[in-house]
């Protein structure tokens, strides 16, 4: 199986995402599979083999890493399904936040979607977004993410844009993602 991509501005190789990443999050498959993939000279840029799984891949560096910083404070928020049932409690303390590896991780917000029978969906607002910051925090609370899927970056949200599928962002979005001190 080979994995060809079109030529579009978020696959040029300028310095930016990882290739391995950019596919995990245009939803071909998870990183460490993406890895496998490119390495086996299984995925094409513009009919180009590729086989080094983080060449970088953006249009615009430096505003992405801006945007995406964790000192850029810019809310992200997820919904995050995790194995327990979600009460007030717990969600106090989850907003009161734990140290972890060295870092303190809390979130903004976290509100209850919804409860099943031995689940909860949650919303979770960060502000700062460490690597692998909910799983974690969560983890700290002895709680286990069943799925996690990131919804909005600042007021941008994700919407109905199908799994794998992007689109270009009109320039009031980048704008507004810019914000004071982003741009």
């Amino acid at each position: 199986m080979k994995i060809r991509l079109a030529s579009h501005s978020s696959l040029r190789g300028d310095g930016g995402t990882g290739l391995a990443r950019a596919l995990s999050k245009l939803g071909f498959c998870s990183r460490s599979q993406a890895r496998i993939l490119v390495k086996a000279g299984r995925v094409q840029i513009n009919g180009v083999t590729q086989r080094d799984p983080e060449k970088r891949i953006t249009n615009d560096t430096a505003w992405a890493e801006r945007i995406t910083a964790p000192e850029s404070r810019l809310e992200k928020t997820y919904h995050v399904q995790v194995d327990c049932l979600a009460d007030e409690s717990l969600i106090r303390q989850m907003q009161k936040g734990v140290a972890a590896g060295g870092d303190s991780l809390a979130a903004r917000r976290v509100t209850v979607l919804r409860l099943g029978t031995k689940n909860s969906w949650l919303e979770v607002v960060l502000d700062e977004g460490k690597n692998r910051h909910i799983r974690r925090w969560l983890e700290a609370l002895g709680i286990k993410v069943l799925r996690l899927v990131r919804v909005a970056i600042g007021g941008l949200r994700l919407g109905a844009l199908a799994k794998g599928r992007w689109r270009r962002l009109h320039s009031a979005e980048v704008a507004a993602l810019a914000g004071p001190g982003r741009t």
